[in-house]
């Protein structure tokens, strides 16, 4: 009797550290697959940003007049 219990407790704690070594591949696999996901987001982000800026930057250059003593002209 005594035997048989230990045989079934040592099936129970192989089944259950098989299920946490399971387990915890699962969690190792799946944080590479959200990493990446995370890095093309933080990407696009970026890209979205350097756009804006681009945008505004040129929008600047273009509406602020030049200082008098850099126009190639004098008007007036």
């Amino acid at each position: 009797m005594n035997r048989q219990l230990r045989l079934r407790d040592g099936k129970i704690k192989t089944a259950y550290w098989s299920l946490v070594g399971v387990v915890a591949a699962l969690l190792v696999s799946t944080q590479a697959v959200f990493a990446a996901d995370m890095w093309d987001r933080f990407s696009m982000i970026m890209k979205d940003i350097y756009g804006e800026l681009v945008a505004i930057s040129t929008i600047v250059a273009v509406t602020v007049p030049l200082p008098e003593s850099s126009r190639p002209f004098k008007t007036g």
